[in-house]
């Protein structure tokens, strides 16, 4: 019960890897590249096991500072055992470098290591928010796992968790569009993970509001495409919510009751009892 993640926008690893990236003399502007390119150059530095972060190099606050974060993590690894950090959830995820960038990182701090095979002791996650993200969310995770480092790095795992947010996509694209795209994207995950010969775990960026996809979590986890559940989910239970259902140990033991309840039922519906016709698709894309 004491597992933690981490987690940080892509738009601050892409700042830190171009850093770390100019200034051991790999690349000037790593910014200035497009997706292949940046997606070849990281796993160039991935399949070797020389860092480029160097203690007499001159680095922004930024890095410091997520260079400490990264350090603390290994520290904890070291001291409390694997499982206090595995996962590294990467907010604004909208392409495969995104993903990348943070092995180059857990590399600096030996989280990472080259080799045949290589081995991660985090695992980056991709957290899909805005609609536009939501959508493409499939097209990205196949890029990724079709990828030979990541298939080797997941093979002893066999499992993918993606995050998928409320509360962005409500602001992005309101209330409906949000709603039906997490329940495309989920659908689509699963086909995509299933393909590369693992289970998706699908974690559920939720909040109190029902703008921030709150309400019942037992009718949530009903309302679950088929095959997105399967035995597994995660769930955030945050701010006011947290009080609400375990303050008293009571209501706690019944709100966990009713999430594996839950779970159950949503992984034992059969096919047929999901089935949404074409008509109905048509209609809600739609609107």
């Amino acid at each position: 019960l004491a597992t933690l993640d981490l987690r940080q926008n892509s738009s601050v690893h892409a700042r830190v890897a171009a850093e770390l990236l100019a200034k051991a003399g790999v690349c000037a502007d790593y910014g200035a590249l497009d997706e292949d390119a940046r997606c070849d150059l990281l796993l160039s530095e991935l399949a070797h096991g020389r860092l480029l972060y160097s203690p007499f190099a001159d680095y922004s606050e930024e890095t410091r500072k997520e260079y400490a974060v990264l350090s603390a993590a290994a520290d904890a690894k070291r001291l409390y055992g694997p499982d206090a950090i595995r996962a590294y959830i990467v907010s604004n995820t909208t392409s495969v470098s995104d993903l990348l960038e943070v092995y180059l990182l857990l590399k600096e701090v030996g989280l990472y290591a080259a080799g045949d095979p290589p081995r991660a002791q985090v695992f980056a996650e991709p957290l899909f928010e805005t609609i536009g993200d939501l959508r493409e969310g499939a097209r990205t995770m196949a890029r990724y796992l079709s990828l030979p480092l990541i298939r080797a790095l997941l093979a002893g795992e066999r499992l993918q968790e993606v995050m998928i947010g409320y509360s962005d996509s409500n602001k992005d694209g309101s209330y409906l569009t949000s709603t039906w795209a997490l329940h495309q994207t989920s659908r689509a995950l699963v086909e995509v993970v299933r393909d590369a010969g693992l289970r998706l775990q699908l974690f559920h960026g939720r909040g109190g509001a029902v703008g921030r996809g709150g309400g019942s979590s037992f009718d949530a986890l009903l309302a679950q495409p088929q095959g997105t559940v399967n035995g597994r989910i995660r769930i955030t239970e945050q701010g006011e919510v947290v009080a609400n259902k375990y303050a008293d140990p009571r209501l706690a033991r019944q709100s966990l009751e009713t999430l594996a309840a839950g779970v159950v039922l949503a992984s034992l519906r059969r096919p047929a009892e999901d089935k949404v016709s074409d008509d109905k698709i048509q209609a809600l894309d739609a609107l």
